[in-house]
This record gives C-alpha cells, sequence and structure tokens, in this order.
C-alpha cells in the first residue's frame, strides 16, 4: 500500500470513529447447521487467518521501509545542516513510522464467506453508557 493510500485509508477510519460517536461494533455468529456448511466457515476462517497474517507481515514490511527511509532523510538532514538551528530543525521535521494494521477487509471477507456458508451474521452496536 502507498503511503497515500495509508493516510486516505487513516483518514476514512478517523472520520468513521467521529461519525460513529465512539460507539463500538461487534460480531455474533451462529454457525451453519449443515456438516457441509461447518466445513465450509472452517475453510473461511483458514482464509481470514491467512489474510490477517498477510496484513500484518504488509504492515511489519511498511513499518521496516519507513524506519529505513526516515532514518536516510534524517542524516541527509544532518549532513547538510549547517547550524545548531538547522541541526534542530532535523530534529524536528522527523516523522513517526508507527502504521495500523489494517485488518479489517480481512474480516468483512470472512463476514461474507461465513454467510455464504449458510451461517448468520448479526452486527451489535453498542454505544456509549449501554449495557
Amino acid at each position: 500500500m502507498t503511503s497515500q493510500r495509508w493516510f486516505v485509508s487513516l483518514f476514512f477510519l478517523a472520520i468513521l470513529a467521529l461519525v460513529s460517536g465512539c460507539e463500538t461494533v461487534s460480531y455474533d455468529y451462529v454457525a451453519p447447521d449443515s456438516p457441509e456448511g461447518k466445513q465450509c466457515a472452517v475453510r473461511c476462517a483458514s482464509v481470514r487467518e491467512q489474510c490477517i497474517s498477510n496484513e500484518n507481515q504488509r504492515a511489519k514490511t511498511e513499518q521496516s521501509v519507513c524506519e529505513r527511509r526516515e532514518e536516510n532523510d534524517y542524516r541527509a538532514c544532518l549532513n547538510s545542516a549547517r547550524s545548531d538551528k538547522q541541526i534542530r530543525n532535523c530534529d524536528y521535521t522527523r516523522h513517526s513510522c508507527s502504521l495500523p494494521n489494517l485488518t479489517e477487509r480481512c474480516e468483512e471477507e470472512y463476514r461474507q464467506c461465513f454467510t455464504i456458508c449458510g451461517g448468520e451474521v448479526y452486527r451489535v452496536v453498542n454505544k456509549p453508557g449501554q449495557r
């Protein structure tokens, strides 16, 4: 994922959090009745775990690339600095490389797959102060 797509995804998640008013969403699952449906749901879970693993690896790789890029930019800034003020500016312009794991796509695909297998998925919205 490019840094621009990462920023757009992060921006969308921030807007979603503001609109939701800090409510939390969870899902209740009712397994399919048939043996075939249950086996299908197991395959869905396996695909979800692989998807999450891939997303975690992608995030780890992007984190590493970001850290290397930031370190290179910082060293280049220090090498071109001609005064204490410019050196301090290098410190101020240094960016953080904390990137989120965006595994929601994996969860959404799992819910769709689970439903196709004959299971049921119920979205539960919990609002602040609600029991």
